[in-house]
Order: structure tokens, then sequence, then C-alpha cells
């Protein structure tokens, strides 16, 4: 029976790769390290390269999940946006033309767009009420930020690339937040309503259009205006992501294998 100690190569390796035989030639045969070098080190080479390709597909895997992070962050601050709706503001137009500067009442005075009011508000009473679409806007943009980032999570919890979910669900959040965006664009600028509203306010006195045929009112929520921004960009980040998950196919030379490999301790036989 050999008296020789067991020994455990510091490697993160399987047994049986390149790598293992390369280990198991040179401390096995003190001197034939020379042989070794000439015969194992392409096989080594080749290991090496392999697991520079897994370490890049780690990093393009961390920044699909910060890219959805992100996408996250701007549907929770689009949320807040639209609940708060600051910088209610309106200009006058004359056939085309701007007549007057832009004019921003209080934010709790004359037509207030905070959610708060959506209910009890005059001016959204009647058709008015399409404000509460954007309840709808708002869940919809959640649920796919979340969705996206959970499959991210997944990805990391299966240790596989998952491409075609991944792709399929960025396309799928790609269309949904440009209709997003659209919709709230039109929310942004009075959703067909607000304008007339404030220039039947005291048949036109208060908007300045009394007597000036040919005057329209130019209503914008700046508030809003800018969440409608967010996810548009929120579109062009999955755009982004897209290209991310594939580069990161293209840089997994085994799909099997998993993504951190694990120190594995080989006593070899003598």
């Amino acid at each position: 029976t050999s008296t020789t100690p067991p020994v455990f190569y510091p490697f993160h390796i399987y047994p049986h790769s390149p790598t293992f035989e390369y280990v198991h030639f040179c401390f096995l045969h003190p001197f034939s390290r020379v042989f070794s070098l000439l015969f194992q080190f392409p096989l080594f080479q080749s290991e090496i390269k392999d697991h520079s390709s897994m370490a890049a597909s780690r990093i393009f895997a961390g920044v699909s999940f910060c890219i959805r992070s992100f996408v996250l962050l701007l549907a929770i601050i689009s949320l807040i946006l639209i609940l708060t709706a600051p910088g209610a503001c309106f200009t006058r137009y004359l056939n085309g033309q701007q007549i007057s500067r832009e004019i921003c009442p209080g934010q709790n005075s004359i037509f207030p767009m905070n959610a708060d009011r959506w209910s009890n508000g005059l001016h959204f009473q009647g058709k008015g009420q399409n404000i509460y679409g954007q309840v709808a806007i708002m869940v919809i943009s959640l649920v796919l930020a979340l969705g996206a980032l959970g499959l991210s999570c997944i990805h990391f919890a299966v240790n596989t690339a998952m491409v075609i979910p991944q792709v399929g669900a960025s396309v799928l959040c790609i269309i949904a937040f440009i209709v997003l965006g659209g919709v709230e664009t039109w929310y942004a600028t009075g959703f067909d309503h607000i304008a007339f509203f404030i220039q039947a306010i005291g048949n036109g006195v208060f908007s300045g259009c009394a007597g000036l045929p040919g005057c329209q009112i130019a209503f914008v929520v700046k508030g809003w205006a800018v969440a409608a921004a967010f996810y548009f960009l929120s579109a062009v980040l999955f755009l982004v992501d897209i290209g991310v998950v594939v580069a990161r196919r293209d840089r997994v030379t085994h799909p099997g294998d998993p993504i951190f490999l694990r120190a594995k301790p080989h006593r070899p036989s003598l």
C-alpha cells in the first residue's frame, strides 16, 4: 500500500478535462515536464480560453441584469410622476402662432392633475374619466419590468443561457413600452379633453381666447411627458438588452457547463 499523501489540486477544473490531464502529467511525472509543455500546452491554452469565455458570459449576464433593473427603476419613477402630475401648463395659439408665454397655474389650483383629484375634479368629469386609463399604463409597465428582471434571476438560478425566452421577452417589452409611451404622450397633452376644458372656462376669459376666432390652447403635463419619455427609453434599453443576450450566447462554448466552476479535489491513483 502506498504511503504517498493525497494530492489536491488547487484548480477549478473537472476531472479528465484538458487542464486536469496537464496537471496530472506534470505532478506525477516530474522528470517529464518538458514533454508536458510540448504536448499538453495547446490543450491548456484551450481550457484557459474556455474559462475566459465563461467569464465574459457572466459579465454579459450581469449587464443584462443591470439594464433590466434600470428599466424597473424607470417604471417606478414614471409611476410617481403620473400620480403627482407636476408641471401642468398651457399656452395660447392664434392661427398656429404662439400668442402667450407658457402659463402654469399652481399645483392645486384651477385644474390639478394629480391622482387624488381624479375622482372629484370638475375637469375629470364626463370625458375626463378617461384619465383612469393611466392605471393600466402603470400596472403594465411594472409587470413587464418585473417579469423581465425575474427572468434574469431565473437565468442566474438555473445557469443556462435561455436565449429564446429572454429575446422573446425583450421583444414583447419593446413593443409594449413603445405603445405605453405613445399612450402616455396622449395623456400628457390633455387626452383630447383638458385643452377644451381650459378654453371653455369663463367662455374663454380665463384662457385669454375670448373674442379671438382661431384661438387654441396647447396643454401639457410635463411630469407625464417625462414618464412617456422614460417608457420610450425603456424600449431602447430592451433593444440593447437583446444585443447583450445574443452576444452572451456567442460567448458560451459549452452551454451545458455551469456558470460557476467549483473546485473538485481529486486523489489520483498511482
